[in-house]
């Protein structure tokens, strides 16, 4: 690069602002600090390993902080691992954690998905230096064994509960694989058994046993959300109890909604859900798009799949679209701000019109003396 333009764009950047229309003035730029929850600051103090046993708040902090900023997500379940693996006391709280985790996301949606990641990440093996997975299904199956009484008690607090368990088991189902080595040395990962009979078995107690069309929504939720994987797994390990299950479920799901007396909402829901199952999981208004080939698109489980508010697959080909709508962006800005090879003043170019391109040279000269020291030819 030149020696007569500026080091970085960054000394730009950060030295000055320019607003079109707007009276312009250097200003200074300060870096932000970083800031760190208060829990995080206690892991490398020596007192904090003579405290274990308050352990399970530190984590109820970092749930609480994931509900709401789910970003950091990547960042705190380190901090989580490195926090279990520095406590010699851990071990003992591990139910505590795992009921922490399973009640929370059944009670807040907006941690039901980093929960379900979280506990996977807990789970996975050699990450925390004892076994996590079976605290987390005892938690689970605890939870599960209360169905009925919620079924009995019918009232809106515990319908509300009922969904919270089925929906938080069913991103479980999805997230919380078990890691295996093939013969050939690969790693993959696979749907977890307990997980998929934990699902279908309280499925099927709702469509039978509940006296109230309510619980029949949250029904149609998660199958919109997991029957693609459910009906995958069966197809690949062919199991007969486990295909006796699912047709069991169709079953109840076609006849709920063609009965005349079952509420609107569930039998339109229940109609999509069939229609999508037919349709291999793949929604009608995607496959008739005018823009797009209509032929099938086989759900591929090994890449990513995306799903509407309603819960409905974006399939693989869609992904297509807003890959360019990103290139073209990208495009946009490059040709808006581009830099200048020749290395002159006038080292960004915007596409505006002449008077703003005028307040945008004169805005340049003043920052030569402060701000361009290597800009002069």
């Amino acid at each position: 690069m030149s020696s007569n333009q500026p080091e970085s764009s960054a000394e730009l950047k950060y030295g000055a602002v320019f607003i079109p229309g707007k009276e312009f003035k250097p200003v200074h730029y300060t870096p932000p600090k970083e800031v760190y929850p208060e829990y995080q600051k206690l892991l490398h103090r020596p007192e904090f390993l003579m405290h274990a046993g308050n352990i399970v708040d530190h984590v109820k902090d970092i749930v609480q902080d994931l509900t709401t900023n789910p970003a950091v997500f990547d960042e705190n379940v380190q901090y989580l691992i490195d926090l279990l693996n520095a406590s010699p006391e851990a071990e003992g709280y591990a139910f505590a954690i795992a009921e922490l985790i399973v009640q929370w996301s059944i009670q807040q949606a907006n941690f039901r998905y980093s929960g379900a990641k979280m506990a996977y990440y807990l789970s996975y093996p050699h990450q925390i230096s004892f076994e996590f997975r079976s605290q987390i299904f005892a938690s689970l199956n605890k939870e599960c064994g209360t169905i009925d009484g919620l079924l009995d008690n019918r009232s809106q607090v515990n319908y509300e509960r009922l969904q919270g368990v089925l929906l938080f088991l069913a991103e479980l189902y999805l997230n919380m694989t078990n890691p295996r080595y093939c013969e050939n040395g690969l790693l993959i990962d696979e749907r977890d058994e307990f997980l998929r009979s934990l699902l279908k078995n309280t499925i099927l107690k709702i469509l039978e046993y509940s006296k109230d069309d309510s619980p029949f929504v949250s029904i149609g939720r998660v199958l919109k959300l997991t029957g693609s994987a459910l009906d995958e797994n069966d197809r690949y390990d062919n199991n007969s109890s486990h295909l006796n299950q699912t047709d069991r479920i169709y079953t109840h799901v076609k006849a709920i909604s063609e009965d005349p007396n079952t509420m609107e909402v569930v039998r339109s829901l229940y109609k999509r859900v069939l229609n999508l199952r037919a349709n291999g999981w793949i929604s009608e208004e995607s496959t008739s798009a005018p823009t797009h080939d209509s032929t099938n698109y086989p759900l591929n489980l090994e890449n990513p799949v995306f799903y509407l508010q309603d819960g409905t697959p974006i399939p693989s080909h869609e992904s297509d679209f807003f890959e360019d709508e990103i290139d073209e962006l990208d495009e946009c800005f490059s040709e808006a701000l581009t830099v200048n090879e020749s290395g002159d003043s006038n080292a960004y170019k915007l596409d505006e019109n002449d008077e703003v391109n005028e307040a945008y040279e004169e805005f340049l000269r003043t920052l030569k003396p402060e701000h361009l020291q290597n800009g002069s030819k």
